[in-house]
C-alpha cells in the first residue's frame, strides 16, 4: 500500500491533486486496508509455521512465506509500473505465458529477499515497528472517521404531480461529431440516411452546444446536469468530491427504482474514475453494487478513489499473471485508433438486453467509431478503396457518422420491436467537436413519445439542459442544483442566454495523460451567446467570431467572460 500510495502521489491522479487533508485521510485509509490485510494473512501464517514445525522443530514457513506473497504482489506492481512506463512494455501490452512467467519470477525473487531480509529482524525492532504502526493508527483512524463523513446523499426526487409518458431514458452519444457533419442538419453528404427518414420524430435543436471540450468534462456534466466551472471536472485527473458525488441524475433515478447504466469509458467517463457514488447498477461492464468495498464507508473524496483503485487495480494485476484477465491501459482507448475495453458492439449488446428487461431504464451510452485521430470503420462507403495515411481524413469521418447512424436504426428498431419505443427518451448527441473542440455545433435531437415537441428548434441550447430535461419527462421536479433548463418547451428558452464550455489548455502535456485543469493557466473558458463565441484564458480573450453554420435569431455577442 506504501509504493502504492507515493505511485498515486508522483501521477497525474486524483490523489496528486487532493488537498493536503485528503492526502493525509488516504494515507490513513492506507494504514488501516494495510492492518487488516496483516491481520487476514495471520492464520495462513500460523498454519504454514505448525506445518513447518512438525516437519522439523525450529522451522518457521509462514515467518517468511506469507510476507514473501505480500511483497511479492508488491513488487510486481512495482515491476509492472515501471515497465511500462518507461518502455510501453508490460502486462497492459504483452499477453504471452513467457512474458508473464518472466514477471511473476522477478517480482517473486525480490518479494523473497525481501521477506527473508525482514524476518532476520529482531524481536526488538518487530516490537518497534508494531508500536509505531499502532500509534499511527490513532490519527489514521480519526483522519479516515472525518473522511467517511463527507458523503452525503442529496433529498430523494420529487413527483412533479403530472402522468409521465416516459418510464426509459435512452441516450446515444458519439464522440467527437459536429452537427454540421450530419445529413439531418443540412450537410451535402447523406451522413446519417435513418435520421434523415425519423426526422420529423425528433426535437432537433440547431444549435446545441457542449459544456466541454473534453470527453470526461462532457459526460459528468451531462450526469450531474451541473457545469465543469462548478464542479471542478474538466480532465483527468479531476473528479467530483464531497457532496457532489452523488448530486448526479443516475443517483437520484436509481433510489427511485430505475435501473441504471453507464457504457462509455473506463477511467475517462465512469463512476470510479470521476468519483459518482451509488449512480450505476452496471458501468463499463462492471458491477458497483456487488463490491464489498463500494459498500465500505470510505468518504467521498480522493481517499475513496485510492482505497478503491489499490485494491481492484491489485485483484485486476494478480488475475491477469494467473490467466484469469487482461489488465488494459487506459489511454490505449483514446490513441490514434480508440481500443476502448468495452467497444462499440459491446456497447450495442448491453442496450439490447437492457430493453428486453421488463424494467425502467436510464442508460448512457457513448460510442468510439467517431472518436480520432483515425476512425475504424466497418463498411467503408465515402471511403472505399482509400487508405488513412493522414489524421482526421474527411471521408472517412463521414463514414463513421454513418456507421454511428446505423448504431441508432438498431436501437431504435429494438426499441420498437419490444414496444417500448413510446415509452422512451430517446436522446442522440456528441460530447464535443473535432479535434476536441468546444467551439463546433454538436447534435442533440430527441424523441419524446407521441411526437411531443417535434420540430427544428434554433434557440441555443446545451447538454446541461439534457439532465433537467430528462427528470421532467419522468415526471420530477428538477433540484434546484441543475444549472440547464428543460427542454420540453423549447420555446420558452431565453434567445440570449449565455452558454458556457470549459477546457485545459494543458491536455496532452505530461506523458499524453493529461494535466490537471485547475493549475494556473490552463483553463479556458468559451461562452457563446447568439451567433458570436467568446475563448478566454488567464491571459485575457483569445479568440472570438461568428458560430459557423449558427441559426439562433439573436444577434447580440456575448460579453467577455472570466476564466476564473
Amino acid at each position: 500500500m506504501a509504493y502504492l500510495y507515493l505511485f498515486q502521489l508522483t501521477k497525474p491522479s486524483p490523489l496528486a491533486v487532493a488537498g493536503a487533508g485528503e492526502k493525509w485521510a488516504a494515507a490513513g485509509q492506507a494504514l488501516i486496508a494495510a492492518g487488516v490485510v496483516a491481520v487476514c494473512l495471520v492464520p495462513l501464517a500460523v498454519l504454514l509455521d505448525f506445518i513447518g514445525a512438525r516437519r522439523s522443530p525450529g522451522t518457521r514457513y509462514g515467518a517468511v512465506a506469507v510476507p514473501a506473497l505480500v511483497y511479492g504482489v508488491a513488487a510486481l506492481a512495482f515491476v509492472e509500473n515501471l515497465s511500462y512506463s518507461t518502455s510501453g512494455v508490460g502486462l497492459k501490452s504483452e499477453d504471452s505465458l513467457l512474458f508473464k512467467v518472466c514477471m511473476v519470477t522477478v517480482a517473486g525473487l525480490l518479494g523473497t529477499v525481501i521477506a527473508y531480509r525482514t524476518a532476520r529482524l529482531s524481536a526488538r525492532w518487530a516490537g518497534t515497528c508494531l508500536a509505531v504502526v499502532g500509534v499511527a493508527a490513532v490519527p489514521a483512524g480519526v483522519l479516515v472517521a472525518r473522511e467517511a463523513g463527507t458523503e452525503t446523499r442529496p433529498p430523494a426526487l420529487v413527483a412533479s404531480g403530472a402522468t409521465p409518458a416516459v418510464k426509459n431514458v435512452l441516450i446515444l452519444s458519439a464522440d467527437g461529431v459536429e452537427a454540421s457533419h450530419l445529413s439531418a442538419y443540412g450537410y451535402p453528404r447523406e451522413t446519417t440516411p435513418f435520421l434523415d427518414r425519423r426526422i420529423d420524430e425528433f426535437s432537433m435543436f440547431e444549435n446545441a452546444f457542449t459544456n466541454n471540450a473534453h470527453t470526461t468534462g462532457s459526460i459528468t456534466s451531462l450526469l450531474t446536469g451541473r457545469s465543469p466551472l462548478t464542479t471542478g471536472v474538466v480532465y483527468p485527473p479531476d473528479q467530483l468530491r464531497g457532496p457532489e458525488s452523488t448530486m448526479t441524475v443516475p443517483h437520484l433515478l436509481r433510489r427511485a427504482g430505475v435501473v441504471t447504466s453507464n457504457w462509455s469509458l473506463p477511467y475517462y467517463a465512469d463512476s470510479r474514475g470521476q468519483n459518482l457514488i451509488d449512480a450505476f447498477d452496471m458501468d463499463n461492464g462492471y458491477r458497483p453494487t456487488e463490491s464489498f468495498l463500494e459498500r465500505l464507508p470510505l468518504g467521498a473524496r480522493a481517499g475513496r478513489w485510492f482505497t478503491l483503485d489499490a485494491f481492484q487495480g491489485t485483484t485486476a494485476l494478480v488475475a491477469d499473471v494467473l490467466g484469469q484477465g487482461q489488465l488494459t491501459s487506459p489511454f490505449a482507448q483514446v490513441g490514434a485508433v480508440a481500443q476502448d475495453t468495452a467497444n462499440d458492439d459491446v456497447r450495442l449488446a448491453a442496450i439490447s438486453d437492457q430493453i428486453e428487461r421488463d424494467a425502467p431504464f436510464f442508460i448512457h451510452a457513448h460510442f468510439m467509431a467517431t472518436h480520432g485521430p483515425v476512425f475504424a470503420v466497418d463498411e467503408p462507403h465515402f471511403s472505399r478503396g482509400d487508405e488513412q495515411k493522414k489524421w482526421f481524413i474527411t471521408d472517412f469521418y463521414d463514414d463513421a457518422i454513418r456507421q454511428f447512424d446505423s448504431y441508432v436504426e438498431k436501437v431504435y428498431a429494438e426499441l420498437e420491436e419490444s414496444g417500448r419505443l413510446d415509452e422512451t427518451l430517446l436522446i442522440v448527441t456528441s460530447d464535443h467537436g473535432k479535434r476536441w473542440s468546444a467551439v463546433p455545433r454538436i447534435p442533440l435531437l430527441i424523441r419524446w413519445p407521441n411526437g411531443e415537441s417535434s420540430g427544428r428548434w434554433d434557440v441555443n441550447v446545451q447538454r446541461l439542459d439534457i439532465a433537467p430535461t430528462v427528470l421532467d419527462a419522468l415526471g420530477f421536479q428538477p433540484p434546484a442544483w441543475l444549472e440547464g433548463q428543460t427542454l420540453r418547451s423549447p420555446a420558452q428558452i431565453p434567445v440570449d442566454r449565455p452558454l458556457r464550455a470549459a477546457e485545459t489548455s494543458g491536455r496532452g502535456q505530461v506523458a499524453g495523460q493529461g494535466v490537471h485543469a485547475g493549475r494556473a493557466g490552463d483553463l479556458v473558458v468559451t461562452t457563446f451567446r447568439c451567433r458570436e463565441y467568446v475563448r478566454t484564458g488567464s491571459d485575457g480573450v483569445i479568440e472570438s467570431g461568428q458560430i459557423e453554420g449558427s441559426t439562433a435569431r439573436c444577434d447580440a455577442g456575448p460579453e467577455d467572460p472570466s476564466a476564473d
